[in-house]
């Protein structure tokens, strides 16, 4: 559990189904990489009842019909044009909107307690270059300027500053690009 001021992963980032949740306030937010499985994806629900979020953050979600399979029709969904990266919105979201999609991420804003709040969920797959997703969120965030912003990545970098023991030269760009 994560509150505004401070952040905390619950398993490390290289754990097979990793997850992180982060709340500020009364918002929660639950990120996960589903690798593509119709089992994993279907886990969703039960992972709703467990940490209650009000945002789930999903990278390479399992995709039906263009859209992420299994989940309540009650909940919202957002997705990259490459369907890798999507944002689900339950019931106790209120009321998100939309901003954008790209080809390798997704943003939304909702209202905190604390003001606005932009979420952005994106991948970046090993055998592909990490500089187009870094590009993308480069401008949405150039976009938004001095807003608050939560960005959930699967960006299949390894840096020390997100707990690997090494670093390797797309953890470095994700470095150079953001810190």
């Amino acid at each position: 559990m994560v509150t505004t001021d401070n952040f905390l992963l619950q398993h490390p980032p290289h754990h097979q189904h990793s997850t992180s949740s982060t709340t500020t306030n009364k918002t929660t937010f639950l990120q996960i990489n589903l690798r593509k499985s119709k089992i994993a994806t279907s886990t969703l629900l039960e992972a709703s009842n467990s940490h209650n979020p009000s945002i789930i953050l999903v990278q390479e979600p399992y995709i039906l019909d263009g859209s992420i399979a299994g989940i309540p029709r009650s909940w919202n969904q957002w997705l990259s044009k490459n369907n890798k990266a999507g944002i689900i919105s339950l019931p106790s979201c209120n009321k998100p909107v939309f901003l954008q999609s790209t080809v390798n991420s997704t943003a939304l804003k909702i209202q905190t307690e604390q003001g606005p709040l932009t979420i952005i969920s994106a991948y970046s797959s090993p055998y592909k270059n990490i500089m187009e997703t870094l590009q993308e969120l480069h401008s949405i965030l150039t976009d938004l300027s001095d807003e608050r912003v939560l960005i959930c990545a699967d960006l299949n970098a390894h840096s020390r500053v997100w707990g690997y023991a090494n670093e390797d030269t797309r953890g470095a760009q994700v470095e150079e690009t953001f810190f």
